[in-house]
């Protein structure tokens, strides 16, 4: 099982624990094939990062990122490790709208995505690789971003939110809470209106005392 760790409250996944190589199954698109949970610490920092504007008079050349050349490995840690590095982008992770996150199960590397069918994109990247299985989902990891921070904002003030999550197999957003307790946490959430999530969406749990 992969532990994904993502960056203050919500840039996004980076590294893993991949298991072992490759086999040969056919590509599955099943949610239910996986039971196991993948969390995404966020962090509840609520610091905001601001760029000034500069007048430039002088001739600019334009900077591409060139993605590193990766040696191929039919292996789902190569197969992950090739993935996320497309995903960065002048020092930033930027996702594409219709991706869902990613996660081992056994020997395969599942990536979750909103279509289908995979775009170009990944196949273009992927499909030397056998162990990868595609996995339609609801919401993309951008939206459980968003669900996350929503989640955070709506709760905090009364029960003093820890940390936002992204379970990836299960997809949706988790928080964990320091005061109170998730039924009650639930409640209170029942008796808003137009909160921007539903419960089904976000999981609730109590953060981890131990420091």
């Amino acid at each position: 099982m992969i532990y994904v760790h993502m960056k203050k409250l919500l840039p996004p996944v980076m590294a893993a624990l991949l298991l072992a190589s490759c086999g040969n199954n056919t590509l599955g698109t099943s949610e239910g094939a996986v039971s196991q949970e993948v969390t995404v610490t966020l962090g509840t920092s609520d610091t905001v990062q601001t760029s000034e504007a500069a007048t430039v008079t002088e001739e600019v050349t334009e900077q591409t990122t060139t993605m590193p050349q990766l040696e191929f490995e039919d292996t789902p840690q190569n197969a992950y490790t090739r993935l996320t590095m497309s995903f960065q982008s002048t020092g930033k992770t930027v996702y594409p709208d219709d991706y869902g996150g990613v996660y081992s199960y056994g020997k395969n590397l599942f990536v979750a995505i909103t279509e289908k069918e995979p775009s170009e994109y990944y196949t273009s990247l992927l499909s030397e690789y056998t162990c990868v299985r595609y996995q339609t989902v609801a919401h993309s990891m951008n939206e459980l971003t968003a669900i996350g921070e929503k989640a955070k904002e709506v709760l905090d003030p009364d029960f003093g939110v820890k940390e936002v999550f992204i379970d990836v197999p299960n997809n949706r957003a988790a928080v964990s809470i320091t005061n109170g307790d998730p039924r009650s946490a639930q409640d209170y959430i029942k008796t808003l209106e137009d909160v921007g999530f539903t419960l089904n969406e976000v999981e609730i749990s109590m953060a981890d005392t131990e420091e």
